[in-house]
């Protein structure tokens, strides 16, 4: 009768600190008694079973050898047949990329290195073995250590890639995940804006895609009062309810890749109500809503005293601290300390309004003067248009406007509403 016998596989890649114990198979069933041996010797901690043929222990690094065929030789009474193998015995080639998820900026390069358990030895070969592929975002993997680099060129979501590491058959796989964004930009159509008080409005920045975990926020000043910034699309919408002076805005969108800002002006105004009128030294009708507004400031700026000021005027501008009973801005500084002049400046509590500046604004609804009831914005810098300064009399609290009542016409305006009582 012929007898043969072999073991599962003709090729072992052991691992370091793993138990093994290979068996073999007889065909017909093992004679009995058998006895086993083995060429050359089994790597250290490894052994054959000489009554079963098996092959067991658990290698240790001392058993680190390179892949050698063995011949196992099964002997019964004056019988002898043999059986080759090959075995070989590596480390686990254990590695890890330890801040996945990763997270990389559209076409900058980067590399992203693993840490190895042990040691990268030559040798060690590694690949993906999973889809997509890392080239499909232009990214390459070192076969030879595992870095993974390149300069992604497209916009990816999170993506989980599986690397497997072989050290001579021993294998070790890892996964990390990988996603692309690009930094974001924010732009807005236009600036600034002339919001028009109780009227809805909308204000969309530019479209882009940024991925998904994007935010806005606004920095500084605070929306005008019934305007709210949408912080998922950077949309500002609502109904302003309070006129405001021109304001600037920071408007700053984040993902996780890094963040970029746009300023914004916005003024909020009353709806324009007043009806087109002639300016003086205009050969055409002035129906612009800013030079309505431009002739109004003129003539605010050089009615500043008591002449002419309706009871009405006089006690807004009172309560207003403006006009010529305005508190006085002043300042000093001696030996026993220093008294800033802030009083004149714009402020809520102790903190002074951001984007103050020379340009004064201020609301018109106290005065009888003809033309929209809206802010007013004076700049002492720019020059006056199409106005004659009247002289002015000295006085013992300064300069004061000669005191007398306008009359139809004066400066291309007619009267108010209470005749010369302006």
């Amino acid at each position: 009768m012929a007898y043969t016998f072999s073991y599962p596989d003709f090729t072992y890649n052991l691992a370091t600190t793993i138990t093994v114990d290979i068996s073999n198979t007889f065909i017909p069933t093992r004679p009995s008694p058998i006895y086993f041996t083995i060429t050359p010797t089994l790597p250290n901690n490894l052994s054959i079973n000489n009554s079963t043929g098996s092959i067991q222990g658990t290698p240790d690094f001392l058993s680190i050898s390179p892949l050698i065929t063995y011949t196992v030789d099964a002997s019964f009474n004056s019988t002898h047949i043999q059986t080759t193998l090959q075995i070989s015995v590596n480390f686990i080639p254990g590695f890890s990329y330890p801040f996945t998820p990763y997270l990389l900026e559209k076409g900058i390069n980067k590399s992203i290195i693993p840490v190895y358990f042990i040691g990268n030895l030559i040798g060690i070969s590694y690949s993906l073995i999973t889809l997509p592929l890392l080239s499909d975002i232009s990214l390459n993997l070192n076969t030879t250590n595992g870095v993974i680099s390149g300069a992604p060129n497209i916009i990816s979501p999170s993506t989980i890639y599986t690397i497997r590491a072989n050290n001579g058959g021993v294998i070790y796989d890892t996964s990390l995940f990988i996603g692309v964004e690009t930094l974001p930009t924010i732009a807005y159509p236009s600036s600034p804006y002339i919001l028009n008080q109780g009227k809805l409005i909308t204000i969309a920045p530019f479209p882009a895609y940024y991925g998904a975990d994007i935010s806005y926020n606004i920095d500084g000043c605070a929306l005008p009062s019934g305007l709210a910034l949408n912080t998922q699309t950077g949309e500002i919408s609502g109904i302003p309810l309070l006129p405001t002076t021109f304001r600037e805005y920071t408007i700053t969108v984040t993902n996780a890749i890094g963040g970029a800002s746009t300023q914004i002006i916005i003024n909020v105004i009353k709806e324009i109500l007043a009806p087109r009128v002639f300016g003086e030294n205009f050969d055409v009708m002035i129906s612009s809503p800013e030079y309505a507004m431009r002739r109004k400031a003129e003539i605010l700026q050089y009615k500043q005293n008591s002449s002419g000021l309706s009871e009405k005027t006089k006690y807004s501008l009172m309560v207003q601290g403006k006009g010529p009973y305005a508190k006085r801005a002043w300042g000093n500084q001696g030996d026993r300390g220093t008294n800033p002049n802030i009083s004149g400046l714009p402020q809520e509590g102790n903190t002074i309004i951001c984007n103050s500046s020379p340009v004064m604004c201020n609301p018109t609804s106290s005065s009888d003067v003809p033309g929209p009831i809206t802010t007013l914005c004076y700049d002492p810098s720019v020059p006056l248009v199409g106005y004659v300064q009247p002289n002015r009399t000295k006085v013992n609290i300064g300069f004061r406007w000669p005191q007398r009542g306008w009359s139809i016409g004066d400066m291309g305006f007619p009267v108010g509403k209470r005749g010369n009582d302006q």
